[in-house]
This record gives C-alpha cells, structure tokens and sequence, in this order.
C-alpha cells in the first residue's frame, strides 16, 4: 500500500484559476465555509506582509464521490441560502477531466475567492497623506503605502477592493484611472490634506497592484499537497484526519459517495428525532458496518468505500436504525450495563442488532432461557476480555463478522461449538482484579455484571443507583486517607486504585465523603442511624459493615481487599462461571 505526498508548486493566482476552469471542487463531506469576514481581513493581511499562509492538501479520488462547488453565495439577504451546484463525479472523471477535491484548507481558498472575485468586499486603506512614503522610494512594499485591510470602506481615506485590483492586473493606466481611481478620488478631493496629491495617489494605486500582482504569483506563500495513494491508505487518512487539523471522519466520505441516491446526513438527523438511542458518529459508523454485513459478509472500511451504494442503505436503513434503538432499550431496561457510556465498544451493537435480527418477532421478549445465558455470557465476556479492542482476540472487523455469525446461530436455535464458545472463555483471579483499575472495558463489564445481579443502591437511601444522572466511581478506602495511613510507597498505596476498592455511587454523594475513612462517612450517613447501610452496602458487594464502621479496616485494608474479592469472585461465579463451566464440560 504505497502513499506518496506529492508537492505541487503552486500561486494563489494558479489556485484561483483551477477553481474558475472547474478543476478543483470540494467534496460534499466538507463542512461549510464558516469564517467571518474579520477571519477573511486577516488572511489578506497575512498575504501582504509575505507570512505563510499554510498547506493545502488536494487529491483524486479512487472511486466516485459528490462533491459541490466553493460557496460563492452572499452572506446574508437574497441568495445567502441558496443551494450550492453539486456534482457526482465517478471515479474514472476524476483522471479523465483532471478534477482534484480539497480536503484540507477549505476556510482559506474560499475566503480567497470571495474577496478576489467580488464575493465579499474586502478594501486596501491606503495611508493618510501624513503617512505615506517618501516620493524617492522606487515600489515600496504594499505594507508601506496602505493602513491595512478592512471590510468596509473609512470615511476620508482612498480605499479600493482586492477584486478591482485582482480584476485589473494588467489594464493600461488610462483604463485604471477612469475605471478605478478617479470614481475614489472624488471622495477625497475637497479634503485639505490631498490637495494636490492626485498623482502621488495614483502612483500608489499601480504600486499596489503591480506588488499584488507579484504576491498572487508567488509559490512560495503557500503549499499544495497531492495526495496519492491507494484506497485502503486513503480511508486510514480520512479516519485519523483531525488529528492533523483536517475536520474529516469516515462516515463523511460515506456520505459523499451516496449522496444522490441517499441522504445520510439527514437520515442521521432524523435518528436523533425519532429514537431514544444517543446519536454520534460511533454509532452511525456501527450502522453502516452493518449495512456492509448484510451485503458483503464484510465489515472493512475499504469493502464499505468500494462496494455499498445508496441502494444498500436504501434497503437496510430503516429496519437497522429499529434494531439499534431497540438494542440500546434492552442494555438499559434489563440493566445488562450500568449506562450507555459504559459500553466501551459501541461496535458491539452490531452482532446484538444482528441477533435481535433473527430472533422471533425481532423481540427480546422472545428469548429462550437458553439463549438468554449464552446472550448475556457472549455481551460480558465481550467486554471485560476486551475483544472488541483488538489486540489478543484479532481484528476487530473480524470479531464483529466472527459475532454476528455466532449470534445468528444462536437466534435461530443452533448449537454453538465448543471452539466457537472457547473464543468468549472468561479467566479471572484475584491478581487481576487487583491490577484492575481504571475505567475500560474490563472494569465496565464487570461492574456491570454485579448491578446486574443484584442493583446498586444509593448510600443516602435505600432507592436504586441512578445512573441515568452523573455517577462516580468512588473509593471506599480514599486514596489521601491510605496514602496518610499507610505511605505513599507501601502495598496499600500502590492497589488504592484496584476496582476491589470501589463502588459505583451517584456523583454528589461521592463529593460529600471527600478524603475521610469509611468509618467516619458510613456512620455519618442517615442510613446509619435507621440500620439501612448494611442493606446498600451488601448490594455493591461490600463485606463486614460492621468491620468497616468500627475501624477495623483502617489497619488492615489488605484484609479488607481479601475479603471484598472473595465477594466479587463468588458473584461473577453464580452469574458468568458456572454457565461457562457447565457448557465447556458439556460440549
């Protein structure tokens, strides 16, 4: 997979003449041109003091993509929302009509355009007759004959657009003087301060733009980067393009591509009008990985590029938007994870989609006890191996292939293998549930799986954990309280952060125990008082209440870790072991 950036030397005048001759376009994922006419100013400001203007980064695409022409449409008033000229360029025009698309520098090209071709109007201010050089210096610098740049004309000062200079770059004087200047000079001529400086003016008027000129040619104010590689390398590009400043994701290629036959922008905001599922481009990707499954038996973001069209989404959007929502419905109505953002993986909706698929009536509600066990076992073991994060389990496009498979046997009453079901083995000790610490998949998962059991309580009352509001994950031996008792370098110190040491609490709650002991908050809560403590406690699986209020623990956190893991361990047992156990001895 070859990549090559291929500098190509370039001027704003040779920039400008490849969007006039219809060479060069912007492709219809590109956001709209969003700068203010201040932004605009300033670039030109940078333009006449010689300051780098940036890189630009063109290309060709490999396959067939929308795109639109640069926004030349008013800012306001009449016109200023009117729809841009939008074309649909296969991938063999892009060769054959020598056709470029601009990923990356759209702000600056369009605010060029605007205010070299009268779009916006974006006036030189020349200097006050006080100001201006001395009559010997031959061509000064732009810079020294004009105050700057502004987007509307001063009162008492000559004041002449880019695109009058930019229209007139060669005319003969006479043509410039009645066409431009004298029209200017009028509405300074009675002003004492330039009389008899007409010609001096005028002098600074070709000055300007035979040093506009020279700056329009130049290619060394800005580069132009053409990017060529193959398809594959291409899409990695798109995907990792904000990191480089490019406002770009994989879905807005995707978007381009259909765009004729279907509207993916506002298919996606009609989700977020008709469903309860959180809309982002995790999970619209996830959804065009699934329209690529059920057409290509593929999930790659090269097979997505190369072989969907508008057709498929025609086909599947609806019904997979249905699944989805209905999916996000069930993770949170069964409380099978602690909340939506606690799905690591949002990939992995695709395979339960695809389950839901398949099943009777498309309806949760029509598991089999069976396949309800192997459902949830599949959903934990997914997470807290971290199978959809690559690494040991393999590609994740081949996991999400692998699933939907597996999971369609599943739906449709096929016995599951005894190699297939080997790939979900869950392993858990307790040197790993120490070294388990933050907040990934491993510890989502199996936080999840014991409010599932049994769910988490609030420690301010006896109602259920809200986890539809803020929650926290809290310490229940705090890190300064164990550091103080026990040194910054001992054992205890360095496991704080083990998820054996916390609990999953609502955020204000979490606050208002702060650094104390638990033997100190616990006894300070409500709950203490009416005996209700214990009741919660036990819900997150927190051993001996009466060891933790009476300070045992204080000196003895080791024990405290022992005790909490023999806890954990017994209900990830009952709930994803013994199943995995039975299962692996009957296959």
């Amino acid at each position: 997979m070859s990549v090559n950036y291929t500098r190509d030397p370039n001027s704003i005048r040779m920039l400008m003449n490849k969007l006039v001759d219809k060479h060069l376009y912007l492709p219809e994922f590109q956001r709209d041109f969003t700068w203010n006419i201040e932004r605009s100013v300033d670039l030109f400001d940078s333009i006449a003091r010689g300051i780098f203007i940036g890189a630009l980064i063109e290309s060709k695409p490999k396959f067939p993509l929308s795109c639109r022409e640069i926004d030349n449409r008013p800012r306001k008033g009449r016109g200023s929302r009117a729809k841009l000229k939008e074309f649909n360029f296969k991938a063999k025009d892009f060769d054959n009509n020598d056709h470029y698309v601009l990923l990356d520098g759209q702000q600056r090209v369009t605010s060029l355009y605007r205010a070299l071709y009268g779009i916006d109007d974006i006036y030189f201010i020349l200097k006050k007759p006080s100001e201006l050089p001395s009559v010997g210096i031959e061509q000064p610098d732009i810079i020294e004959v004009i105050d700057g740049f502004s987007f509307r004309k001063i009162d008492d000062r000559l004041c002449f657009t880019v695109n009058e200079i930019y229209k007139n770059p060669a005319s003969k004087e006479k043509v410039l003087r009645e066409g431009i200047f004298d029209s200017e000079w009028e509405t300074v001529k009675d002003n004492p301060e330039y009389v008899n400086l007409e010609e001096e003016y005028f002098d600074c008027l070709l000055n300007i733009r035979h040093e506009f000129n020279k700056i329009l040619d130049d290619k060394t104010l800005l580069s132009v980067f053409l990017l060529d590689m193959d398809l594959e390398k291409f899409c990695l590009f798109f995907e990792r393009s904000n990191s480089k400043g490019v406002n770009l994701n994989f879905t807005d290629i995707i978007t381009a591509k259909v765009y004729v036959g279907f509207k993916l922008g506002k298919e996606v905001e009609k989700l977020s009008e008709d469903y309860t599922i959180p809309i982002n481009s995790s999970i619209v990707e996830s959804i065009i990985r699934y329209i690529s499954f059920l057409e290509a038996d593929k999930v790659d973001k090269k097979t997505i590029l190369t072989e969907l069209e508008a057709a498929h989404f025609n086909k599947h959007w609806e019904l997979i938007a249905k699944l989805f929502d209905k999916v996000h419905s069930y993770l949170l109505s069964d409380g099978l994870v602690i909340n939506f953002s606690w799905l690591n993986y949002k990939t992995m909706l695709i395979p339960m989609a695809h389950f839901l698929k398949n099943l009777p009536h498309q309806d949760f509600s029509q598991m089999t006890q069976i396949q309800l066990k192997y459902f949830n076992f599949w959903f934990y073991s997914s997470l807290i191996n971290m199978r959809y994060g690559g690494g040991m389990a393999g590609s994740t496009n081949n996991v999400i292939v692998e699933d939907c498979k597996l999971l369609e046997s599943l739906a449709i009453n096929r016995v599951i293998t005894k190699n297939e079901f080997k790939k979900l083995k869950i392993k858990i000790d307790k040197d790993e549930l120490i070294n388990l610490t933050s907040k990934g998949a491993s510890f989502n998962g199996i936080m999840s799986v014991l409010n599932h059991k049994d769910r988490f309580k609030n420690w301010s009352n006896t109602v259920l954990v809200n986890t539809s509001v803020k929650i926290d994950v809290h310490h229940i031996f705090p890190k300064k309280f164990v550091s103080e008792q026990f040194g910054e370098e001992s054992y205890e110190s360095e496991n704080v952060d083990t998820i054996l040491n916390k609990a999953v609490i609502e955020k204000l709650s979490n606050q208002k125990y702060g650094a104390k002991a638990p033997s100190i908050y616990l006894t300070e809560t409500p709950l203490s008082v009416n005996g209700r403590m214990k009741e919660c406690l036990d819900t997150h699986l927190i051993p001996n209440y009466e060891k933790l209020v009476d300070g045992s623990y204080n000196t003895d956190y080791k024990q405290f870790i022992s005790d909490r893991f023999e806890l954990i361990y017994a209900s990830i047992k009952s709930e994803l072991l013994d199943f995995q156990d039975e299962i692996l001895k009957e296959n």
